[in-house]
C-alpha cells in the first residue's frame, strides 16, 4: 500500500513538472441573419361564365372549350352554331414573384333532372403559355386574369333544357 502512494505521488509530480495542462477549446461566436416574409392571402374572383353554347339533343361526345374561346368535339352533331362560346375567367391576385397554383376540381352543371360532368380544366394568363391544370403562374402583387377552359362530357340521354351550376377553381401558393 505504502508502495501505491509513492507510485500515484510520482505520476502526480510527473504531470505537473511537465507542464502538460488540459486546457479548453476557445469557443466562437457568430450571428446568423434571420429572415421571414409574411405574404398576403391569394384570393380569385371569377368574372366570365365558361359557356359550351348550343348544343343536339341526342348526341353524345365531349365538347372542349380551349382558353381562346374556341370549342371543338369528337362529335360533330354534337356541335350547333351559336349561342355563347367562351372561355371562363378569374382574376387571380398573389404577392409579387411568389407562384402560385391554380386548379380546377370536376363538377357539374344540371337543368334540375339531368346533369353533366365538366373536367379537364385548361388555364392560360397574358405571360405563359397554356397549360391543363395544375396551372403555375407568377404573382405580381395585382389581379392576374386567368382564361379557363374545360371539357363537357355529354351522355346523349339528357333533356333538352339550359344547364348551369358552378365549379372551384382554387388558386394557392405553390
Amino acid at each position: 500500500m505504502k508502495m501505491m502512494k509513492i507510485l500515484m505521488l510520482g505520476a502526480a509530480v510527473a504531470v505537473i513538472g511537465s507542464g502538460v495542462v488540459m486546457q479548453k477549446a476557445d469557443a466562437a461566436t457568430d450571428a446568423l441573419d434571420v429572415e421571414a416574409r409574411i405574404l398576403n392571402a391569394v384570393t380569385i374572383n371569377c368574372t366570365d361564365t365558361l359557356n359550351f353554347g348550343y348544343l343536339a339533343v341526342g348526341e353524345a361526345g365531349t365538347v372542349t372549350i380551349d382558353t381562346a374561346d374556341g370549342r371543338t368535339s369528337g362529335n360533330a352533331n354534337l356541335i350547333i352554331p351559336g349561342g355563347t362560346i367562351q372561355s371562363g375567367s378569374c382574376d387571380v391576385t398573389g404577392d409579387n414573384t411568389v407562384v402560385m397554383e391554380i386548379t380546377g376540381t370536376p363538377g357539374t352543371i344540371t337543368d334540375g333532372t339531368d346533369t353533366l360532368t365538366v373536367n379537364n380544366f385548361t388555364f392560360d394568363d397574358p405571360v405563359g403559355a397554356p397549360g391543363a391544370g395544375p396551372y403555375a403562374t407568377t404573382g405580381t402583387g395585382a389581379a392576374v386574369a386567368i382564361t379557363i377552359g374545360a371539357d363537357l362530357v355529354v351522355a346523349g340521354t339528357e333533356a333538352a333544357g339550359s344547364y348551369t351550376g358552378t365549379v372551384d377553381i382554387t388558386a394557392d401558393y405553390q
